[in-house]
């Protein structure tokens, strides 16, 4: 890890004007900051309303379809299953899968800091801050141009080598009853997969480009 000082210096009437900047717009962002919490906790309530009120109607089914259940509420419980087979080709890894979701992480620069504020004599207070860099895994870019320290040795890159996807099958069921897109799309319960020999190799001539960076 690298680090780096930097020294600021501020008067007292500079101080004086951020405090009374600072009241000016404090005020209405917390009168607005409790209006989004008033409305939050309105909708919650309502939605627990909402669902206790259906609870009532909601009926259990079972395996084989039932049409008097058709449009109804109902509730069942049963593994999913599908015919697809899902593969990401840039990693070799597939199966009979109902998703597959690739996530991408950098091994990238991040700057850090910390400030320690003294008041001088004169009443005006000299802030030093602290700027820290090291590296570490992260699922989106660091814009490293906005880095403190500008030196040609924090420089990440401008874009991913890969990107996340997310596979879906073509269509699952649960029994007799077919899935709709948007069940599949919110379904959210993932495996870790183990990589491949192929993964792993791919893996490691990432890491020798990342080190020889």
């Amino acid at each position: 890890m690298s680090y780096y000082d930097e020294d600021g210096y501020e008067n007292p009437l500079s101080r004086i004007a951020y405090g009374i900047v600072g009241v000016i717009i404090g005020i209405p962002a917390f009168l607005f900051g409790t209006y989004l919490l008033i409305t939050a906790e309105i909708n919650y309530v309502e939605s627990v309303d909402m669902l206790d009120s259906l609870k009532p109607s909601i009926k259990e089914a079972d395996v084989n379809h039932d049409p008097q259940l058709d449009n109804q509420l109902v509730y069942y419980q049963d593994s999913i299953k599908t015919k697809s087979i899902l593969t990401d080709e840039e990693f070799g890894v597939g199966g009979n899968f109902i998703k597959l979701h690739r996530e991408v992480l950098m091994y990238q620069w991040r700057q850090k800091s910390d400030s320690k504020t003294k008041r001088d004599f004169d009443g005006g207070e000299t802030t030093r801050t602290r700027y820290y860099y090291d590296k570490e895994w992260n699922s989106y870019i660091i814009d490293s141009d906005h880095f403190e320290v500008q030196n040609g040795l924090y420089i990440n890159p401008k874009k991913m080598r890969y990107e996340d996807i997310t596979l879906t099958c073509d269509e699952a069921n649960m029994g007799r009853y077919k899935l709709g897109e948007s069940v599949l799309k919110n379904l959210q319960y993932y495996t870790v997969i183990p990589p491949s020999e192929f993964t792993k190799k791919k893996i490691i001539f990432m890491e020798m480009l990342i080190t020889s960076a």
